[in-house]
């Protein structure tokens, strides 16, 4: 056999010897593909829920694996179908997306996570315009740190896009939140129905010590819209404070043993002891020591060697016997995809 002829040879066999290895009909391993990625539900009236099933195929030729879905704040899905989806099968995915509280053009995503190693992460997207008749200026009232046995105040103005709508009640959660009509802004137009209305928001003294979010409603006669409301945020401080404020793992500080430091301090007369701290994730674990008995102490929050690096939300709680504060909750987070 000529030199020639054994090269062909050569090469139609390697190619045959591939073609043989490589599995039949479609891509290579498990390929998610969908048949649309946005749904835009046009103009919807705050306080409607959007709603869009996706229908997804699995375009390759090994079983594909939902491994998880995120969304972001006012979005949920969920499958609909199984979880593992055969070559050339489909599956449906249906994702929500409650509009109260937001306003204007929205375009919330969902992030499906599964084995396809192409596109291990795909993003959807659920789109609407949020009208409103009325909306709180500003949407958000932060009261800030308030001292425990302190009262705080602020204002919120209420603009209506309909002057036909009036006010019917107005109520606050929880309890310690109060809420009152001052009048209306007369800075304005000098047309009074087009006017701001004012409101005066009050943190009561009464409220407990820590972190809280509440919220002002306001009842409407509007035909499509019952109620607007806005967010109220505060800090109410007690004698036993803590920094920094988050607790955070990056990936890598999750892959390796890595050791945060919380500062826990009593401001005080009254001494304090801890009695017990945790975590509420088992991934990390967390320790005390007292720096200044009864005054100062240092928290030691420790990620486990070889943790597999995820997106995660919880508390290092530290319990202790003072009267006010017999808990205090230290948000913890780490970094990841899912």
């Amino acid at each position: 056999m000529k030199m020639a002829d054994s090269i062909t040879a050569a090469i139609f066999l390697t190619a045959a010897v591939f073609a043989a290895a490589a599995p039949a009909g479609g891509s290579p391993g498990p390929e998610i593909s969908f048949a649309e990625t946005v749904h835009d539900a046009g103009e919807v009236w705050e306080g409607e829920v959007v709603s869009h099933t996706f229908v997804f195929t699995n375009a390759g030729n090994e079983e594909l694996e939902i491994t998880g879905i995120r969304t972001t704040c006012g979005c949920t899905a969920g499958i609909l179908s199984e979880e593992k989806i055969a070559p050339g099968e489909t599956g449906k995915l249906r994702a929500t997306f409650n509009t109260r509280g937001y306003r204007g053009r929205r375009s919330m995503p969902v992030f499906v996570s599964s084995n396809d190693p192409r596109n291990p992460v795909y993003r959807l997207r659920l789109e609407a315009t949020v009208q409103n008749p009325a909306t709180f200026t500003p949407r958000n009232l932060n009261f800030g740190a308030v001292p425990h046995g302190k009262s705080a105040a602020g204002e919120l103005n209420l603009v209506f896009d309909d002057r036909e709508t009036s006010i019917l009640g107005i109520s606050t959660h929880p309890a310690f939140f109060q809420a009152r009509i001052v009048g209306r802004d007369e800075s304005g137009t000098g047309d009074e129905a087009a006017e701001p209305i004012r409101f005066e928001v009050a943190l009561s003294e009464e409220a407990p010590v820590g972190r809280h979010r509440g919220s002002l409603t306001v009842r409407i006669d509007h035909p499509e819209v019952s109620e607007v409301f806005a967010r109220l945020h505060a800090v109410v401080e007690g004698p036993l404070n803590f920094s920094p404020p988050v607790v955070f793992f990056s990936e890598e500080e999750q892959r390796r043993e890595t050791v945060k430091g919380v500062r826990l301090v009593n401001r005080g007369d009254r001494p304090v002891t801890i009695l017990n701290v945790e975590s509420d994730l088992p991934q990390f674990r967390a320790e005390a020591r007292v720096l200044r008995e009864g005054e100062e102490f240092e928290i030691s929050v420790t990620s486990s060697p070889g943790t597999d690096p995820a997106r995660r939300a919880g508390e290092i709680i530290i319990r202790t016997d003072h009267p006010l504060q017999s808990s205090v909750r230290v948000p913890l987070r780490s970094a990841g995809e899912r």
